[in-house]
C-alpha cells in the first residue's frame, strides 16, 4: 500500500490556517441524509459546547437542497469557523485532507463498503466508524472506535479522542495502516 501520494501544498496551508492549531476531524462522503452528516454536526455541537479543541471538516457533494440544509444547520448552531463544508475534493486534494487530519469519521447509517475508511488507514489515521459500516474489526485491531450512528455516540467518541495524546492517535493510525495492508488491497 506504499504508493507515492501527491499533495497540494497550497491547500494544506489553507486547511491548517482554517484549523488554527486545533485537531482536525475529517468526514468525507456524499452529502446526503443516509451518511449521518446531521448527527455528526449535532454530536460535534454538543462536544463543542464544553471543549473547543477540534474543528470538523466535512468534504463531499450532494444536492443543493441538502447542502443548504447543512449550511443553515451550522449557522443555527453557531458553528461557523468550527465546522467547514469544503465541497468535493479528489486525488491530491483528498490526500492532503487526510494528511492534515487527526481523526477520520464515517457517521453513516448504512454503508456497503467505504473506500474512505481504507484511504484514512492508508494515511495512518484512526477511524470512528458506525455500526452501519462493515468495519467492526476496528475495535479488535485497536485502530479506532465502532459506534452506533447516533448524536450521543458521536459526542462520546469525540470526548474519548480528546483525552488521547497525539502519540496515542498516531499509534492507532499505525495499527489501522497495518491491518488495512494485511487484509485489503488499498491500491
Amino acid at each position: 500500500i506504499d504508493e507515492k501520494l501527491k499533495f497540494n501544498t497550497n491547500l494544506r496551508n489553507k486547511l491548517l490556517n482554517l484549523a488554527n492549531g486545533k485537531r482536525i476531524i475529517l468526514s468525507l462522503s456524499r452529502l446526503e441524509e443516509a451518511k449521518g452528516i446531521d448527527i455528526l454536526i449535532d454530536g460535534y455541537s454538543e462536544y463543542r459546547a464544553g471543549v473547543k479543541d477540534i474543528v470538523l471538516f466535512i468534504v463531499g457533494y450532494g444536492s443543493d437542497k441538502y447542502q443548504t440544509h447543512l449550511k443553515n444547520k451550522i449557522k443555527k448552531l453557531k458553528l461557523e469557523g468550527n465546522v467547514f463544508l469544503l465541497g468535493k475534493m479528489d486525488n491530491e486534494e483528498k490526500n492532503t485532507l487526510y494528511d492534515v487530519a487527526n481523526i477520520f469519521i464515517l457517521p453513516s447509517y448504512n454503508e456497503g463498503f467505504s473506500i474512505t475508511v481504507l484511504e484514512a488507514f492508508r494515511q495512518r489515521l484512526p477511524v470512528i466508524a458506525t455500526t452501519g459500516t462493515p468495519f467492526s474489526k476496528i475495535v479488535e485491531k485497536k485502530c479506532g472506535l465502532y459506534i452506533k450512528p447516533s448524536k450521543k455516540d458521536i459526542f462520546n467518541a469525540f470526548i474519548s479522542y480528546s483525552k488521547l495524546s497525539d502519540q496515542e492517535l498516531a499509534s492507532m493510525g499505525e495499527k489501522g495502516y497495518k491491518w488495512a495492508a494485511e487484509e485489503f488491497d488499498i491500491k
